[in-house]
């Protein structure tokens, strides 16, 4: 958590590109999930 955290200070855009991947990647996968029942 503070390792993300000291991310976030040194490189906000990259931080929040990662975030952004990791939450559209879960919801693509949920959305797939869901499909696939």
């Amino acid at each position: 958590m503070l390792v993300q955290d000291h991310e976030k200070e040194k490189n906000p855009e990259k931080f929040m590109e990662k975030v952004f991947k990791d939450i559209s990647g879960a919801l693509t996968k949920q959305c797939a999930q869901l499909v696939i029942d």
